[in-house]
């Protein structure tokens, strides 16, 4: 079952769908949304129904007040906007959640998100000047700020790049141009905020992220071109002011686990929000923590101000640093590159000496 405030089920052979200064609830009066799978206050889920079409959806200055809550153990996506993107092209600008995204799912392989629950297969999705306001609680799903999951053939950009004249400083250049010399920046004016708190009751999840919680690294055939390049995403100046409470599970104050992809990106992006790790639970897997990616690839230029505090947690191995728990990829030199929030483990148990702490990168 798929509840939506607008559409449960946007299902189509192709299209373009608009929502502009549309409005969920209200700050007065106490509204809620609950299913039992994909739950949104606007769209539950898109899908083009056949492989060579792509659905375009706009929301613009679009706010929502209401609760959404996917109820039971086999609750699915779930999102403020949408719950579930499939073969959809997305546009987001300008937009708010203020509602409290809730999920019960005991499957740890759900996405729930303060704007989308889940991205999935030849989608391209941009969000820009968009806020979550809402605290997300799950059990075992996914949680993100903005994203829970994206993953399969779909590029998502969140924040966006400008054009300058003058060469700026290699520590802020976001892409190079060409050889002329266009020099791109990250526009400060496009940047997305998660405000809301993070809260992950047990069980092993994929990550946890302040703005994007599993950049899933498998690669899956571009139906329309059979091309099986994985997917990409590129964020770009969001910060993440939310608390991160968890359980078990790969841990970063921007995003928890990015892709393998190297044309990854988290460029001029802020993280102040505390992350805890709480659990009693026996683990046999590798715990990714850091204050802004738990595994990074790409390239990463963020700050760090959060504290992560490691109040018990039972692991194989953990990889815990200021800024990445695992680096992968390039951490740009330059001065906004910064881990400063102070790091704590005071009840770890683990086999031998598989920790790996850095004040930077584990």
């Amino acid at each position: 079952a798929y509840a939506g405030g607008f559409t449960g089920k946007l299902n189509m052979h192709k299209g373009a769908i608009s929502f502009e200064n549309c409005v969920v609830g209200s700050e007065d009066v106490a509204t809620s949304i609950t299913g039992a799978e994909r739950v949104a206050a606007f769209v539950a889920k898109t899908l083009a129904v056949d492989n060579t079409s792509v659905i375009d959806l706009t929301f613009k200055n679009c706010v929502n007040y209401a609760d959404v809550t996917g109820a039971g153990a086999a609750a699915s996506a779930v999102g403020s906007l949408v719950g579930r993107v499939n073969r959809t092209n997305v546009t987001v600008d300008g937009c708010v959640n203020n509602g409290t995204i809730t999920s019960e799912s005991t499957k740890n392989s759900r996405g729930v998100g303060g704007l989308i629950g889940e991205i999935i297969y030849n989608c391209n999705v941009t969000i820009t000047s968009s806020t979550n306001n809402g605290d997300i609680n799950v059990v075992t799903a996914v949680p993100g700020g903005l994203i829970g999951i994206t993953s399969y053939r779909s590029y998502v950009t969140i924040g966006a790049l400008k054009e300058v004249e003058a060469a700026a400083p290699a520590s802020e250049t976001a892409e190079g141009g060409d050889a002329a010399a266009k020099t791109y920046v990250v526009d400060e004016t496009k940047a997305c905020v998660n405000n809301g708190d993070i809260n992950q009751a047990n069980d092993w999840a994929y990550g946890s992220g302040g703005i994007i919680g599993f950049v899933k690294s498998n690669s899956k055939k571009d139906l329309m071109t059979d091309d099986s390049t994985p997917n990409e995403v590129r964020v770009y100046g969001a910060v993440n002011n939310g608390n991160i409470t968890t359980a078990l599970s790969n841990i970063g104050g921007i995003v928890g686990t990015n892709s393998n992809v190297s044309g990854d990106r988290i460029l001029n992006c802020t993280n102040s929000g505390n992350i805890v790790i709480n659990t009693s639970t026996q683990s046999n897997k590798y715990i990714f923590v850091g204050g802004i990616a738990g595994r990074g690839y790409g390239n990463t230029v963020a700050t760090n101000s959060g504290k992560i505090d490691v109040v018990q947690l039972k692991c194989t191995r953990l990889n815990l640093g200021g800024l990445i728990g695992e680096s992968n990829g390039t951490i740009s030199a330059g001065s906004k590159n910064l881990a400063e929030g102070d790091i704590t483990v005071t009840g770890l148990t683990i086999a031998g000496d598989n920790i790996r702490l850095g004040g930077v990168a584990g």
